[in-house]
This record gives structure tokens, sequence and C-alpha cells, in this order.
């Protein structure tokens, strides 16, 4: 469940710069796994700035926060910036960074035992992006980058209008890890994917409104993190 909105900042910013806010839920593991019976639940707030543009450099700034209650419960926060060029048409060649403000040590509770000490950190990752805009105003970025944990970073995001006031979104993220003989590989990749149908009012005007919001809901893709 998600749900992010744009807002204008004429007065703040004398109209050079948007804002946004953002909230996302996720549930998860319902029967629970081997060894815990609880549930998987995630709350991902995000808030930025940004300044979107027809031709030219476009920039923003957005911030995270990650609340997670399963057999530990979790409070993380990162920063994520994005800069592009757009060209004429839409089209935008950009960077994209995330990186952590937080660290969490946190107890727990695995296979009924408590545990004391569940040390949490974000992964920062860096990607480079292209967006390809479609003649309907629907775009698909993909992209490719690395993370300070040597994973390789791979993955895309698509977004289409349909039925007028619905739009379908969908893509996936994969961390690819580094081969190293003392670690499973298994237990050291990442991966999301997600499919979803958004509703707007404007229909597909909304795909020119400045305001759009620049940056996603923070989501397991984007606000990877591991306890180490």
């Amino acid at each position: 469940i998600r749900d992010s909105l744009g807002l204008p900042l004429c007065y703040l910013t004398c109209g050079l710069f948007s804002g946004q806010v953002g909230i996302r839920s996720v549930q998860s593991e319902f029967e629970g796994n081997v060894y815990t019976p609880d549930n998987r639940d995630q709350l991902f707030v995000t808030y930025g700035l940004f300044r979107r543009v027809d031709y030219g450099v476009q920039v923003g700034i957005a911030g995270d926060f990650l609340r997670e209650n399963w057999f530990a419960t979790t409070e993380l926060t990162q920063i994520r910036g994005d800069i592009a060029w757009v060209y004429p048409g839409g089209n935008a060649l950009g960077f994209r960074f995330a990186a952590g403000t937080s660290t969490g040590t946190t107890t727990g509770i695995i296979d009924g035992q408590e545990i004391e000490v569940l040390p949490a950190e974000v992964i920062n990752n860096y990607r480079f992006y292209y967006r390809a805009v479609s003649n309907n105003c629907g775009f698909c970025d993909t992209y490719l980058g690395w993370t300070d944990d040597n994973h390789a970073v791979l993955g895309l995001d698509y977004d289409m209008p349909f039925w007028n006031r619905f739009g379908l979104q969908t893509g996936f993220t994969y961390y690819l890890p580094d081969t190293r003989d003392d670690v499973v590989q298994a237990t050291d990749e990442a991966w999301n994917i997600y499919v979803g149908f958004s509703f707007r009012p404007q229909g597909a005007i909304w795909y020119g409104n400045y305001d759009r919001p620049l940056f996603n809901v923070a989501d397991n893709g984007t606000f990877q993190w591991g306890r180490f």
C-alpha cells in the first residue's frame, strides 16, 4: 500500500522547487519462517525537495525512514539524491545515490531465544540510470550501479498510464554479490520485485505536472539494509 503527494512550494522557494511526502506499508512472511513465527511489517516514510525541468539539469534530495517489526524492531534512516540531464521530449540520463544516516542495534527473538545484539546498517548504493519516455507519457527507467559492499546493482522501474486515470507500476532491483570464498553468495544477495496500480485523478496530465513526486516512496529496492 503506497500513497505519495507532490506539493508546490511557491512561497518558500519562489516557485523554484517542489516538495513531496509519501508513505508505504509492506506486509510479508504471513506464516513466519523457519526461525520465527512472526509476520513481517514494514513502514516506509519519504519526504523530499526537488526541481523538475523540461530541458536541462533536474535535481532532488529526499530523506527516508524505515520501521520494521519482525523478530526484532528496527528503525533506520537514509538520504537519497537524484541529478539528471533531461533531453527535449523527456528522456533523461542521470545518477542516483542512497546513503545511510543511522545504524541500529536492537534485541530480538530467534528460535525462541532472545538475542541481545542485532546490528542493522543501510547498504549505501549508487546508480546511473536512463529514462525513456513513451508517446502516452509513461516511462521506463533502467539502471546499473554498485554498493559500498561490492554488489553490482541492476534493475528497472516501469510506469505506464491506462484506462485514463489508472497507471501500472512495476519493476525490480537486484543486488548481485561479489564472489568471495568465505561467503555463500545466496546469503549476500538482495532483490525486490513489485507490481502495483495507481489512481490519478488528473489522468495522463499528471505526467506533465511539475509538482509530481520525483522520488518513489522508499521500498525494499531503494532502501536496502542488512545485519553485519
